[in-house]
């Protein structure tokens, strides 16, 4: 994010102060502390706007209206397990994520697939215009068990393939990309924060598109940590190494119910006839979780029945 940024501009110049929220002024912010690094940047005077463009909600694209039916979806999820990296979107950044899903592709002749959905957003998609064929791939069964019964309750059962995996078990891993690789239209990822576990998620996601097949990640916007631009960067290199050409940064696209982070949505897109020649997935996994714990103790005790966590979700 710069002060030059086209999104920034549009969105932060706007008029229309009624729209004003919690990603506009934290965008806002962001955008003072690239000033004050970048004196020189365009626009690089003055006291930024918290207001947006009422009809793109300052990130160009329409989204399409469901919020009452995503509060519903919200209502579902299970407690956030924090020491994997869970952390919900808020309700606008999930219709962000939706639009961005639909925008472009007829979703019911589509092959979908997400690895992680703690937010739900399978959930929402099969509520509103259910894919051709629906993967979620994630190490917590309550996620699955909410996703399962949504299915079975709309009746689209028969479309939904549910995958429990710890990524950090290679042959596991190795055996979802053997069943499933290479096998699907769009692929929907919010990977942990730390590298490798971001490295992981998005090695997996890419193994299981197709050509001309796209990838949606979400990754950290935080102009004051000096990690999230070599994260970035690898994950850009990752992408372009294994034939993917990125189509689009939104910068600021979303936001979370207990935290104060920022993410962006990297759209890519699979070249035709490219091959998934790298990178392998990370042999290291010290850094999987930014919790800097062994993800082994984590995926032990994470979701316990004494775990404070699991106790809040299910009492």
């Amino acid at each position: 994010m710069t002060p030059a940024s086209e999104v920034a501009r549009h969105r932060l110049a706007w008029k229309a102060p009624q729209r004003s929220g919690t990603t506009t002024t934290r965008l806002a912010q962001m955008r003072v502390s690239t000033i004050a690094m970048y004196p020189h940047g365009e626009l690089a005077t003055g006291t930024p706007s918290a207001e947006i463009c009422v009809a793109c909600d300052g990130f160009g694209f329409t989204a399409k209206k469901h919020l009452e039916d995503l509060e519903a979806v919200a209502r579902l999820r299970p407690q956030a397990a924090t020491v994997i990296d869970q952390c919900h979107l808020d309700v606008a950044s999930l219709e962000r994520r939706m639009a961005a899903i639909t925008a472009l592709r007829p979703i019911a002749v589509s092959r979908i697939a997400f690895v992680g959905d703690d937010d739900l957003a399978s959930v929402a998609l099969l509520r509103t215009m259910p894919p051709r064929t629906l993967l979620v791939v994630d190490v917590d069964e309550r996620v699955l068990a909410v996703i399962a019964a949504e299915a079975r309750r709309l009746g689209v059962g028969e479309r939904v393939a549910l995958a429990h995996l710890n990524l950090t078990h290679a042959a596991d891993l190795a055996a979802l990309i053997e069943a499933q690789g290479e096998s699907f239209d769009l692929v929907v990822t919010d990977p942990p924060y730390a590298d490798c576990g971001m490295r992981t998620f998005v090695a997996t996601a890419m193994r299981l598109t197709a050509f001309g097949g796209e990838i949606h990640i979400a990754v950290p916007a935080l102009l004051a940590e000096a990690w999230t631009d070599e994260l970035l960067l690898q994950v850009q290199s990752d992408l372009i190494a294994c034939g993917f050409a990125i189509e689009r940064v939104v910068p600021g696209a979303f936001t979370y119910l207990t935290s104060d982070v920022v993410s962006s949505l990297v759209i890519a897109r699979r070249i035709t006839g490219s091959r998934l020649v790298g990178p392998t997935i990370p042999g290291e996994i010290a850094r999987f979780y930014t919790t800097r714990i062994a993800p082994e103790r984590l995926h032990q005790e994470a979701f316990a029945p004494e775990s404070t966590d699991y106790m809040r979700s299910n009492p």
